[in-house]
């Protein structure tokens, strides 16, 4: 009994991560790529609904929608965070100080100096808040994201989250795609369900399989709709930025619903 249950959980955990690896497009022990790929339609539903069907059978499914939300949401926040650094180090605004920056610190260091005073006391008299690295050498520390965003131009800006949303919709048209081919999956298990009752099946079993089947259709459609609200609140968060910096909002939010 013991090692029954045990193989069934073993297999249970390889189906899950499986059915993970095929719907996020990546391999787990890898992790998500730099760029998220397109999904394509008839990959899913070839690969993804064979292993959905195991695990709706073992009336597990649920497990893997929940790990499987964890995941894509946990790849939305990395993705953004990582455009947004890499967007704005192209445009020279991560942590590297302007010529003008460059020649007020020695300004300043060469007044404190002539004050007696430490160059790090000036340096924390203009509002910065200087670092000591070894050598002795002090530095400011790199700014934060936000910080960096305000003081981008209007173009830059527009330039900035158009290249932090064209990744973005990729992934959320993944997470669109993995709903439809799940549906379709659980479509043909409830058809089958039925067909089953009509030629005299166990009804009451045919039932919970049934209620089990909708219940993960909904949850899989919460999923989806949970993605799409964090994008969205992550995106509108961006753009809270900008509209205290300029007169008008630089971008319409593309995201939606699906």
């Amino acid at each position: 009994g013991r090692g029954l249950a045990e193989t069934k959980a073993l297999i249970q955990d390889m189906m899950n991560k499986d059915l993970l690896q095929v719907a996020l497009g990546y391999e787990l022990e890898h992790g998500a790529p730099l760029m998220p790929v397109e999904a394509l339609a008839s990959e899913l539903d070839l690969r993804l609904s064979p292993l959905a069907l195991g695990l709706l059978r073992l009336r597990v499914l649920h497990d893997a929608l929940r790990a499987l939300q964890d995941q894509l949401k946990k790849d939305v926040r990395a993705l953004i965070k990582r455009r947004l650094q890499e967007l704005l180090e192209a445009h020279g605004e991560a942590s590297r100080p302007t010529d003008a920056a460059a020649a007020t610190a020695a300004t300043a260091s060469a007044a404190a100096a002539a004050d007696g005073l430490p160059a790090s006391d000036a340096a924390a008299a203009d509002g910065s808040e200087p670092k000591v690295v070894d050598g002795g050498e002090t530095v400011k520390p790199a700014k934060k994201i936000m910080d960096q965003l305000r003081e981008l131009s209007l173009d830059g800006f527009e330039a900035v989250m158009a290249g932090v949303v064209a990744p973005l919709m990729v992934l959320l048209r993944r997470a669109a795609a993995i709903h439809t081919a799940l549906k379709k999956a659980l479509a043909a298990s409830l058809a089958t369900s039925v067909t089953s009752q009509a030629d005299g099946g166990v009804e009451e079993e045919e039932d919970a399989a049934g209620a089990y089947a909708k219940q993960v259709e909904q949850q899989s459609a919460e999923t989806l709709q949970a993605v799409c609200e964090l994008a969205h609140e992550r995106y509108a968060r961006l753009l809270k930025v900008t509209q205290r910096s300029h007169a008008r909002p630089p971008l319409h939010c593309p995201l939606f619903f699906v």
